[in-house]
This record gives C-alpha cells, structure tokens and sequence, in this order.
C-alpha cells in the first residue's frame, strides 16, 4: 500500500527509530539488488564462557530493539560507589514483589547479569575481592522490560561499567567508542560514597573533576540527559561532622565543571537499602522510569506510529 507506515526496531545507541514508508523501503531495496553481488551468510559464534542471559555490551545492545520506547540509565562512580549494589537492589525489588514504583517487571535479556550482581554482594568472601563486584572491561549493559498502567511495556536499559573503568578514563577512541551510550542516555547518575567523601575529600574532588573534564572535553554527555548526583551511604556518612559541608562542596565542584546551564538533582540514598528498608532505592529509581518524564512520554507517543496514522 502507498505510504503505508513500516515500523522498524528502536536504535538503543542513536535512540532513532528507522521508520520508513513502503515505497522507501521498495525502492531501496530496488537500488541494493542492482548494485550489490549475493554474500554468504555469516557464521556468527558465541563466547561459551558467556553466561545464558548475562550483561550486553554496546556492539550488541541493539538486539534488544524492538520499536517500543527506550529509556536508557547510566550510572557513573569510582570503585565500590555502589552502583552494582543499587542495580541489584532495583532488580531484587522488581523481581520480588508484584509491583514497584507503580510498574511490572515482565521480562529481561539479561536476568543472569543481574542475579550476578546480588549473588557477589551477598557472597561471604573476602572485602579486597568482594569489592570488584564489576570487573574492568565486562558487560555493563543490563535490560528489564517494564510495564505500568500510564505507560504500556518498554525497555529500561541500565549502564553499569566498573568503577575501575571510570577511574582510569583517559579518553582514548576506544573508550569514547565504548561510552557512546552516555551521548544518547536520558539519565546520568554520579554516585559520590559520602564515607570516602568525608575521609578524604581531596582525593574525591581530584578524581572526579579531571574525570569530568574529560567527559565534558570529549562531549561524551548528551545536552538532553537528566544529570543525578548520588551521595549513597548517606546513612553512614551523616555520622561525620563533616558531611554536610563536604556534600556542599562536592556540589558546587559539580556545578563548576558540568557549567552553570547544566542543573542536576541530587538524592541521598543507601543503595544496599538495609537502613530504610529501599526507600531512598525507590525514590531514586522513580526519578528514571517512564511515566515520570514529559519529554519521555512524548517519544512514547512518536513510536506509536499505529496510533498516529489512525488518529492523524
């Protein structure tokens, strides 16, 4: 049919759609048949060391596309900041109960890159080696599939590189090329660990101003994302007179490298939830999901192209 709409799968990096008309689609394939020999198929292999269902990484995230609406999560910190313990919190909290900051956890690509989280912080095992709960250079990539009432189902995919990966940025091209999720994220989430800011504030500062810089630099943080900074374990930190002071401080280092036109919100949180049974998890987690952003919900309606053709 003339000008009939074919919907094509969501890019999770460029976060393009790919919709075309019929026509479009005919004709390019007319223009490719006349230029292009047959190719053999490619024998694709698999690592057999990978886990079934383990984290994705950005050469195959998009295998997860599937033209729905995509909301996509980075989380940024240095080494036990506690980004894998608040990604396996949100999961557990999903995977446990019937629902969770209003939405269902219907389905993940990557169920065992998520148990793996909460199997390692539960582990009994030595705190040198129960620290490196995300190895430097592993798939960071995790995927849930959610649905609530207000939104329909979508993909929530969530960047959980290691600290150490962050720690040593550099910004050479294979880590910028590794890191391209973070130009087309809807949310960035810096995690600060308030005990190491209280203990050593320099150290603090120094690392993450000159990692700042680079992301700013190498314009690796997209002008559109929700900037969050996390102080997790807030609940040890207070106990330091220094808290309040240093989290002051750490903001306005925060304002002075991401720029005055950048504004961030900020959240205190214990990722690990055992001091307010996941409360502050929640109130974290409802700040990225679908439903709770305009402009998100706006681009939920852009891909219900059924819809617009029968409405438009």
């Amino acid at each position: 049919m003339a000008g009939e709409i074919v919907n094509k799968p969501t890019d999770v990096l460029t976060g393009k759609t790919g919709t075309m008309t019929a026509e479009q689609t005919v004709q390019s394939t007319s223009e490719q048949t006349e230029v292009e020999t047959p190719k053999q198929p490619t024998v694709i292999t698999e690592d057999p060391s990978a886990l079934y269902c383990d984290a994705l990484n950005e050469q195959n995230i998009n295998q997860i596309a599937d033209g729905k609406a995509i909301v996509r999560v980075v989380l940024v910190g240095f080494e036990e900041y506690g980004k894998s313990t608040f990604a396996g919190s949100l999961y557990y909290n999903f995977f446990t109960k019937e629902s969770f900051c209003g939405h269902v956890l219907c389905d993940s690509e990557t169920y065992s890159g998520f148990e793996r989280r909460i199997l390692i912080r539960r582990m009994d095992i030595a705190p040198d080696i129960k620290s490196k709960r995300t190895i430097k250079g592993e798939n960071p990539l995790l995927v849930m599939s959610l649905m609530s009432e207000l939104t329909g189902k979508y993909k929530l995919v969530i960047s959980d590189r290691s600290g150490e990966d962050y720690s040593q940025f550099s910004g050479t091209l294979e880590e910028i090329a590794d890191n391209q999720l973070l130009k087309v994220a809807d949310h960035v989430i810096f995690f600060v660990d308030s005990v190491k800011m209280t203990e050593n504030f320099g150290k603090l500062r120094y690392s993450y101003k000159n990692f700042l810089n680079e992301l700013v630099n190498k314009d690796l943080l997209g002008k559109n994302a929700r900037v969050k900074v996390v102080f997790n374990k807030y609940d040890q930190g207070k106990v330091h007179q220094e808290y309040s002071e240093k989290k002051k401080q750490a903001e306005t280092m925060f304002s002075e490298v991401l720029g005055t036109d950048r504004k961030y919100d900020v959240f205190e949180i214990d990722s690990t939830g055992a001091s307010d049974r996941f409360a502050s998890v929640e109130n974290l987690t409802k700040s990225f999901l679908l439903g709770t952003d305009v402009t998100m919900g706006k681009k939920k309606k852009l891909l219900d192209w059924a819809n617009n053709e029968l409405n438009g």
